[in-house]
């Protein structure tokens, strides 16, 4: 058997069914991966992409992360991603253990075959995290809206542009970062046009009626706080088309002061953005998503998102009490949950019973197709790259705890928005 030994920092990486000498295996994790073929198959197959992409890497002299190379960065997740498949892995036994094992090398070697074509490795690297904890943004703002093909085409477009660096090598052949700003500056200036084309205005055709769902866009220069506000909201009278009683809830009213300068790129480098989207809407529901951006200078701006489901019969936000009444379902769960994205110390000494109550409540939930979503802000409990931090419940876990009438309530087949009527359907 053919032995490959890459050494990376303190440790041996796993190459060749392995990477080690299987006549030394002490663990029971080595033993394991030496004694199945198909464990041996998928080290060998991770070995090979870790390999490369660490050999891309070592081209990259231009992106960093936390100032360290790439190569480093691949190097050390690569080291953590070892100690945590033995951790988890170590506690199971027979097929159990080669399960853990099997998704664990599925998972990286997906994650590695994302950078092994070469084109990540050239790319400011928080672009790299951007698309990896972005891309379900991206698909929530604009997949409802596509056809398949338009979609696929939209995404294709969309990751050529995110890669700044890339572009530069593929239409310049140059990678510095005066081109990468100059092609980031077309990006901002593409996707402001697919917002405008594909979040702005809305149809909604109901009962044989086109309903328009009109946002109101408007910029303008702050001179108190020296920045650029930007404004993508829904009007309270629009919202209003769309429900049988009147909203009970506030309406976003923004003070815009006379006279103000306007507001164009060469306003400020400091920036603040607000926008409402339509996210899932039923005959039942309305799920409003809203977002706010900001940069005040820094390494990296900050964002927030806030949820907000309604009842379109009603007018009245849905809480976690409608759906559940005085239960507390899915506490394993959610514990569960929480606790493999806790990053931070102050969220760490917090008891499960203060976990479940942190993440099952009203204003973090989103009603979606496929269950229901909880959300947590940045650095709430971990850090910026992993952007917001979120988990599913899935339908089938919740018609287990929900009554037939409510489930079938609450999770109803959504209503396509879509970007124009017919022109015989224009009555809204």
């Amino acid at each position: 058997m053919k032995k490959i030994v890459l050494f990376v920092s303190f440790f041996v990486f796993f190459a060749h069914a392995a990477s080690f000498d299987c006549t030394k295996a002490s663990t029971t994790i080595e033993k394991r991966i030496c004694s199945d073929a198909n464990l041996s198959r998928l080290d060998e197959e991770m070995a090979a992409l870790y390999k490369k992409v660490l050999t891309l890497s070592q081209k990259n002299t231009i992106s960093k992360y936390d100032g360290a190379s790439i190569y480093h960065y691949f190097k050390q997740k690569q080291k953590k991603w070892l100690k945590e498949r033995n951790k988890s892995c170590s506690s199971y036994k027979g097929k159990e253990q080669k399960a853990c094992l099997t998704s664990y090398y599925q998972a990286q070697i997906k994650k590695l075959n994302t950078f092994a074509d070469g084109g990540l490795v050239y790319r400011n690297f928080g672009n790299v995290i951007y698309e990896d904890t972005h891309k379900p943004y991206i698909a929530t703002w604009f997949k409802p809206y596509m056809s398949k093909e338009e979609y696929k085409e939209f995404f294709a477009e969309w990751l050529r542009w995110t890669d700044a660096y890339k572009v530069c090598k593929d239409r310049f052949d140059v990678i510095d970062d005066s081109c990468a700003q100059r092609v980031a500056k077309e990006k901002r200036q593409y996707y402001e046009k697919l917002l405008e084309k594909y979040k702005n205005n809305r149809y909604l055709i109901a009962n044989g009626k086109c309903i328009k769902i009109q946002k109101q866009p408007f910029a303008f220069f702050d001179e108190e706080s020296g920045m650029c506000r930007t404004f993508s909201i829904y009007k309270r009278s629009e919202l209003q088309k769309l429900f049988d009683k009147p909203l009970e809830i506030e309406e976003i009213s923004i003070e815009i002061p006379n006279n103000v300068k306007e507001c164009n790129a060469d306003s400020s480098d400091y920036y603040e953005n607000n926008i409402e989207t339509i996210l899932y809407i039923t005959d039942n529901i309305l799920v409003l998503k809203s977002e706010r951006s900001d940069y005040t200078g820094g390494a990296h701006g900050d964002f927030e998102s806030d949820y907000t489901n309604l009842d379109r019969h009603t007018g009245k936000i849905i809480t976690w009490k409608n759906l559940f009444g005085k239960k507390r379902p899915f506490y394993r769960y959610i514990v569960k949950s929480v606790r493999e994205r806790i990053g931070f110390e102050h969220v760490e000494k917090l008891s499960d019973d203060e976990l479940y109550d942190m993440a099952a409540s009203t204003y973090r939930m989103q009603l979606t197709p496929k269950g229901i979503v909880i959300w947590f802000g940045l650095y709430e409990i971990s850090g910026y790259g992993a952007g917001e931090p979120s988990f599913l419940i899935p339908l089938k876990k919740l018609k287990r705890v929900m009554s037939k009438e409510k489930f079938a309530y609450y999770f109803a087949k959504p209503i396509k928005l879509q970007n124009h009527c017919n022109t015989k359907e224009k009555n809204g």
